[in-house]
């Protein structure tokens, strides 16, 4: 989940080790994510030089990760508890947790282990970003319940490939290449006026608030079939979704706020996503519509389609469910039709 902030300002070429705060001085979000920003980088570069790409500690937890077949059916495998570092992020299954292949604590509905075959197992994962919707502990509850901060999660998820002749020590970097995908933005300057009565924009940006455009890849494919989605509010623009109900060809969301003020809100027209934990952390993006009406007063959303609750890729067939799994709603500033 995106978070509300102003920019990013860490440079590794710069140098900087940290940041100092001055008497009497305006405080910025910038400021303080850059000296996260700079820890971050020292650590996982430290842990990098120290134990490489990967490496479980011997001394203190040697069976962190391990993979031990369970009795079955289904096939299924425990997860030994300890810590592991990857790439030079620390991930750790603590002490009391026991997790099996088949229910991992970030793996919603793992894929069934092949039955017949050969095939490797392997460790994916990643940060992400957690915000009062994912875990409203996070509201200072003595001030009334602001979402002052966010936190960065590291997420674990052991997967499988099939794979004839497998051994350990495959270069999976060669099996899973990255993306040769790449986005590439510019200011484009406003047409040149040819009215003599009207003069030519050449102010640039003049609004209050800060801008953090985000743009997201909602669905891939070809041109003509990847469909992009952006925001000019980095997607902060999110409420907790407490009901959803499907009426006609119509969804009504039950939902936490409407918004803070006349700018930062829901409107009739806007385009919005529906996701949820489960296909945040399956890699699977949320449902896009539009809103045809909104209620203060009953804190309700009106989508112009419906959203699926029991079958395929359902959100949650009772409100407990919808809350279980932190469905949420987020404005994206796309204004064409879908």
């Amino acid at each position: 989940m995106p978070g509300d902030y102003t920019r990013f300002t860490h440079r590794p070429a710069q140098g900087y080790n940290s940041v100092l705060m001055q008497q009497g001085r305006v405080q910025l979000d910038s400021d303080w994510n850059e000296q996260a920003d700079i820890l971050q980088r020292r650590l996982r570069v430290q842990a990098l030089d120290t134990f490489g790409p990967c490496a479980v500690p011997e001394l203190t937890t040697p069976d962190a990760f391990k993979l031990t077949p369970l009795a079955g059916p289904p096939v299924d495998l425990s997860i030994g508890g300890g810590r592991l570092y990857l790439d030079g992020l620390l991930v750790e299954i603590f002490a009391g947790e026991g997790f099996s292949y088949l229910s991992q604590k970030y793996y919603p509905d793992a894929p069934a282990f092949p039955i017949t075959g050969e095939a490797i197992a392997y460790l994916d994962l990643w940060e992400r970003e957690i915000t009062s919707i994912e875990d409203p502990e996070l509201l200072e509850k003595a001030l009334g319940g602001p979402d002052t901060t966010t936190r960065r999660q590291t997420v674990w998820q052991v997967k499988w490939h099939a794979l004839a002749d497998a051994t350990c020590g495959i270069n999976l970097n060669a099996l899973f290449p990255p993306s040769a995908g790449r986005l590439t933005t510019t200011a484009m300057a406003p047409p040149a006026s040819n009215d003599p009565c009207i003069l030519s924009p050449s102010g640039g940006y003049r609004g209050l608030e800060n801008r953090l455009y985000r743009v997201e890849v909602h669905r891939p494919g070809a041109l003509g079939t990847a469909r992009f989605k952006w925001s000019r509010d980095n997607a902060s623009i999110v409420s907790r979704v407490d009901d959803l109900a499907v009426s006609g060809t119509q969804t009504r969301l039950t939902v936490a706020r409407i918004g803070r003020d006349k700018v930062l809100r829901f409107s009739v027209g806007d385009w919005v996503e529906v996701t949820d934990d489960h296909r945040e952390l399956m890699g699977e993006s949320g449902e896009m519509a539009q809103v045809t009406d909104t209620s203060e007063a009953a804190l309700t959303l009106t989508l112009d389609r419906t959203l699926p609750t029991s079958t395929g890729r359902a959100f949650g067939a009772t409100a407990t469910e919808i809350r279980a799994r932190h469905t949420r709603v987020r404005k994206w500033d796309q204004k064409a039709p879908g």
